[in-house]
């Protein structure tokens, strides 16, 4: 374990007039403090805060979907409607790509009862920064999600293909039981 490490998990305030922390042994002497450590290390207090500021974002608890997300998520755009190109709304012009992956960097204040969030999105080299309010985003899907969504929409492309050959509906549970043993559309030649 790295001494930066150790020292941002045990050591609540860094000591005052302290510029660096070392160990020159395989033990770490802060202040009567000792923790064996992998080799001899060094630690400055801005090496220390941002390891105590990383430790505060792997606690903090994940985010559902729900209000902004926090800085320094990475999810997905979620747009009420679906926009491909460029938009005025209120006399500001922004970007907007329903789905893409992005990541949260502030947060800013509309007016008393609004906030958005500033996120980043990678275009090309360099990245573009745009804001959106709350509902706008969307955790990002994991692949098992993405499976289901396929499924659910091929179970329904069966069922409404049979129900226009045969003329009345049928069971998607019977759909999708015919989906999991492997029945496909066959593509025409």
């Amino acid at each position: 374990m790295k001494l930066v490490d150790i020292l941002a998990r045990e050591l609540k305030v860094w000591p005052y007039a302290i510029d660096l922390i070392y160990s020159e042994s395989p033990f770490a002497h802060a202040y009567g403090w000792d923790k064996k450590v992998d080799q001899p290390q060094s630690v400055m207090k801005c090496e220390w805060q941002a390891a105590v500021d990383a430790l505060k974002v792997e606690s903090a608890p994940a985010w559902v979907g729900i209000g902004l997300p926090p800085v320094g998520t990475v999810c997905e755009i979620s747009l009420k409607a679906s926009v491909d190109h460029e938009n005025t709304v209120d006399g500001h012009r922004y970007f907007q790509h329903d789905g893409e992956e992005v990541t949260i960097v502030a947060h800013h204040k509309i007016d008393e009862s609004s906030s958005a969030a500033v996120y980043a999105v990678l275009k090309g080299f360099s990245y573009e920064y745009h804001s959106l309010c709350e509902g706008n985003f969307k955790p990002i899907r994991t692949p098992e999600q993405i499976a289901e969504d396929r499924a659910n929409k091929a179970v329904y492309e069966m069922a409404e293909l049979l129900k226009a050959k045969v003329g009345f509906g049928v069971n998607l549970a019977e759909m999708r039981a015919l989906y999991d043993a492997g029945y496909r559309k066959q593509e025409a030649k």
